[in-house]
This record gives C-alpha cells, sequence and structure tokens, in this order.
C-alpha cells in the first residue's frame, strides 16, 4: 500500500472519529443560584417622631430670672435595622433681638480691665442658664423593655459640674462636649427609644455663683435682652 493510500485511510479515520465524538454526549446538571442580595443595613435616628429633625425644641422668649420654663422633651429613636453609639452634644451662638433698656452705672458689667462692658457674650449668657430638671426613660421594644423615669440630674451634676456650685449651666454641658448616652458605651439597639424631659431656668440671686442675677435690681442687669439660640446634635455610629 502506498503512502498516498496510508495518508487517505488517516484522514477518513479522522473524520470518522470526529463524526463520532460529535454524536455521543455525556449526562450533565446545572444549576443557578438566583437572588442573592448584597445591602447594607441601615443607622438612622428619628429625633421627636421627625426624620430628618428640622423643627426646633423650644422657643423661649420674655424669659425672667427665678421662673422656671415649661419642660420640653428630646425623644430620640433607632429607627435603622442596626445598633450604634449614640452620643449627644450642644452648641450656641449668641442672639440678641430686642433692644435693650437704657443703661445706668448698675447695668454694666466690668471687664479684667475695668472697663464697663455692656454686651454680654454668648458663653456669659449661657453661664446664667442652667438645667432644674433631667429626667429620662428608656425603653426598646425588640427587647420588650419598658423602663420607668429616672432623674438624670444627679449623675451629670457630678460629671460636668466644674464650677462646683452644684448645677449645671448650659456652658457647663457645652464644655463637656461629646455626650454618651450609656457612659459604659453600651450600643443602642434597633427600635429603642429615650425620651429626655429637660427644665431650663435663668440664673437668680439664689445661685452659689458670682455669675448670678441679682433680682433686686441693683447689680447686675446686663442679660436683659440677651440670648442665645442653642442646636442640640444627636449623633449615632455605627458599633466598631
Amino acid at each position: 500500500m502506498n503512502k498516498k493510500i496510508l495518508a487517505s485511510i488517516f484522514v477518513i479515520g479522522m473524520l470518522a472519529l470526529a463524526m463520532g465524538y460529535g454524536t455521543y454526549s455525556f449526562f450533565s446538571d446545572t444549576e443557578t443560584s438566583k437572588g442573592s442580595t448584597f445591602q447594607a443595613g441601615t443607622i438612622d435616628l428619628a429625633v421627636n417622631g421627625e426624620n430628618p429633625w428640622d423643627s426646633a425644641m423650644f422657643s423661649f422668649t420674655d424669659v425672667k430670672p427665678c421662673k422656671d420654663l415649661p419642660e420640653f422633651k428630646i425623644n430620640i429613636t433607632n429607627v435603622g435595622n442596626n445598633p450604634g453609639i449614640l452620643t449627644m452634644e450642644i452648641s450656641y451662638t449668641e442672639n440678641d433681638k430686642y433692644a435693650e433698656p437704657e443703661p445706668s452705672i448698675k447695668d454694666f458689667e466690668f471687664t479684667s480691665n475695668g472697663q464697663p462692658e455692656m454686651e454680654m457674650t454668648a458663653d456669659e449668657f449661657a453661664k446664667l442658664v442652667y438645667i432644674k430638671a433631667l429626667h429620662y426613660q428608656y425603653q426598646c421594644p425588640a427587647d420588650n423593655y419598658y423602663g420607668s423615669v429616672h432623674d438624670d440630674l444627679p449623675d451629670m451634676v457630678t460629671a460636668m459640674d466644674t464650677n462646683g456650685d452644684g448645677l449645671v449651666s448650659v456652658y457647663e454641658y457645652k464644655a463637656a462636649g461629646i455626650v454618651p448616652y450609656d457612659p459604659k458605651g453600651e450600643p443602642f439597639p434597633a427600635t429603642a427609644s429615650i425620651c429626655y424631659m429637660i427644665i431650663l431656668h435663668l440664673g437668680d440671686a439664689f445661685l452659689p455663683s458670682s455669675d448670678k442675677i441679682d433680682t433686686s435690681g441693683t447689680v447686675w442687669n446686663v442679660p436683659q435682652a440677651d440670648g442665645i439660640d442653642i442646636t442640640f446634635t444627636a449623633v449615632l455610629n455605627q458599633v466598631p
């Protein structure tokens, strides 16, 4: 048999093998996963039922020494699906919306160099606004926990009273900086809420402090018509 015949037989055999292979198949099975989800969780707060929180906590005008102001509430709720570290802080800015009365020498506050100063700074005014009462109530429906109302003012005085007068002023609260809702660092669970019930008071003659206001009107009248705008900030951060 010559080489051409052998080559032809080899080509025919390869074609037959290829054609034969194409006529057979193996058992197989294919499964496809559907609906796999990569979804970020939520860290979200609502305050007094608002999300975002746009309204003011209060608007107190014509405030006088010796008179307690109406109680206001700050109700913070974790409406996300993750626990978080809840912190709070306050800040303030000066607010002089009204014309001040005609001054007299008894109305002046004197600076360190003996010069009269008619206007109070925001910090000076904030030292005269103190927290008369602070209660809170914690609830967590997910844990079926509904706590009673607690008095938080003694603990706040211990932590923030820097001048030793037994009180906490708005100035001292701001100076404390970022304040955790739980000093132990416990996270604030999903569905949990904490309601703070607060009463503010403008300093009066009973304050054991050099910053007091003499209600007889014979010493300081500088706070008249002065004021501050207070900003309260609640932050919920992801648990590390």
